[in-house]
């Protein structure tokens, strides 16, 4: 099996690797699509990371069940959680798995295939197209969604958006779908540009006028 190898001061290669094992509650993935986060690029420009990767955003199609699996079958398409949490507790109960005391984080995605609790995936549509799906699954979407859930009140019309990463833009999409007003603010150019494309309402680029800027 291939896999990416984060050898550390910004440079990787692509070595072989024994084929991961389910264990009990697992799933091997066959990946389709890995995306790379930003946090991954201490990693990589850093120390490295021996024989793996920090790859967590992930698409793919079941190929093997551990032992236990019911919830899912071989061949359907899945998106995928980099959190397993322990699966009894309230936050579990409401599928927070990032708030779960007992919480653990799974990596190495960034290759052929991997392994992952059955817990942790999402059952995709057959015509969700691979990209999409690793953006609605991973921290793309999944970020500006939860946002969005913290400040559904219908009073609120207009939001501020600083900072257009791939997570700041992945809420002036969303916010703009919701039918709010979006401003858009950052330091680069083509982010700015891009809001825009997006939906932003206002997009502008940050300087010492910024405040008086948006309370136009």
């Amino acid at each position: 099996m291939k896999l990416l190898e984060m050898t550390g001061g910004g440079t990787s290669r692509v070595i072989d690797a024994g084929p991961p094992q389910p264990q009990a509650d697992e799933v091997i993935i066959q990946t389709a699509r890995s995306a790379i986060c930003g946090s991954e690029m201490k990693a990589y420009r850093g120390a490295g990371i021996a024989g793996g990767n920090s790859g967590h955003e992930a698409v793919g199609t079941v190929v093997e069940l551990g032992a236990g699996v019911t919830s899912l079958r071989v061949g359907q398409r899945v998106g995928v959680s980099a959190v397993v949490g322990c699966g009894d507790c309230a936050q579990c109960a409401r599928g927070r798995y990032t708030w779960c005391k007992a919480a653990k984080s799974r990596s190495r995605m960034h290759a052929e295939q991997f392994a992952i609790h059955a817990r942790c995936c999402s059952i995709l549509p057959d015509d969700l197209p691979w990209e999409p799906a690793t953006l609605l699954t991973g921290d793309g979407m999944g970020v500006p969604w939860h946002t969005a859930k913290k400040i559904d009140r219908a009073d609120i019309e207009t939001i501020v958006v600083m900072g257009l990463g791939p997570i700041g833009l992945g809420n002036v999409l969303l916010q703009a779908h919701l039918g709010r007003r979006v401003i858009g603010v950052d330091l680069v150019d083509y982010r700015v540009d891009l809001a825009r494309q997006l939906g932003a309402d206002v997009s502008i680029k940050a300087d010492d006028s910024l405040i008086d800027r948006i309370m136009r």
